[in-house]
């Protein structure tokens, strides 16, 4: 029997100095294969990348959803800083289906949801209300991205999303 990943949650996380030009091919969120009904939410992506391909080119992406990604619910992230990686790469409209990307907010037009501009006959990801902040306007993100800024990461005093967990961080 097939056995898959589903109901994965990535979310209230402070992701920031992935792959630093030490690594190639990689993304501060990577996903890879269907996973239904996953999410991918109110993180905040910040200073890193620079991912170089052995051709060149920049390959530091905030969000990977990579070959045969899936069933992801993708929103309310804020990404920033990016080192010239994009915020979205979902790169194969052949391979990668059924994704969402929905009020997330970056300071690069960088993205890539080629499932959602594809010649395939049947489009299967969607794209909406997602908002370039210039670099220039940086300290004035919209109110909604900044809550998300934030809220993401650990700090002490402050439990697990859930309410159960608790999480310990030393300063």
């Amino acid at each position: 029997a097939n056995t898959i990943q589903q109901g994965q949650e990535i979310s209230y996380n402070r992701i920031s100095y992935w792959l630093q030009s030490r690594l190639n091919d990689g993304g501060a969120t990577y996903m890879l294969g269907p996973q239904p009904n996953s999410s991918l939410y109110d993180n905040y992506i910040h200073d890193g990348g620079s991912g170089i391909e052995p051709g060149g080119s920049v390959h530091g992406t905030g969000i990977y959803p990579d070959d045969g990604s899936a069933y992801w619910d993708i929103f309310r992230n804020v990404a920033r800083n990016l080192s010239g990686g994009s915020w979205l790469f979902a790169w194969n409209d052949q391979d990668e289906f059924h994704l969402t990307a929905h009020d997330n907010w970056a300071d690069t037009n960088a993205s890539r949801l080629a499932c959602a501009v594809s010649q395939h006959p049947k489009p299967t990801c969607r794209w909406w209300n997602n908002t370039f902040v210039p670099p220039v306007a940086r300290q004035l993100w919209p109110a909604d991205a900044q809550l998300v800024m934030d809220g993401a990461g650990v700090r002490p005093g402050r439990g697990h999303v859930d309410g159960v967990h608790e999480c310990s961080v030393s300063e």
